[in-house]
């Protein structure tokens, strides 16, 4: 493999100088084809393709708070998923 794991990443920007070379694990987003999430997600482009580029990103993120990341931009998260839960009401 290429380039340094997530623990790796996590020492690195714990240390006091923190990460001084700015090295950061490449961010994959695999999902299970068994999970209901897939079928969820293929519905969603099946019939609205413009949105799943914001489902993906939610899902990446998710991800990242789930290992203990910080994300690029916590209130454009809270917004998707406000919008996402307003639109699923109608």
């Amino acid at each position: 493999k290429d380039g340094i794991s997530f623990e790796v990443e996590k020492v690195l920007n714990a240390m006091p100088e923190g990460n001084p070379y700015g090295m950061k694990a490449q961010r994959v987003l695999e999902i299970n084809a068994e999970h209901p999430i897939f079928e969820a997600l293929t519905k969603i482009y099946a019939s609205h393709p413009d949105k799943i580029k914001d489902y993906a990103s939610l899902l990446l993120d998710q991800a990242l708070l789930i290992e203990g990341f910080a994300i690029k931009d916590p209130m454009e998260f809270s917004k998707k998923i406000c919008d996402l839960m307003v639109e699923a009401s109608k």
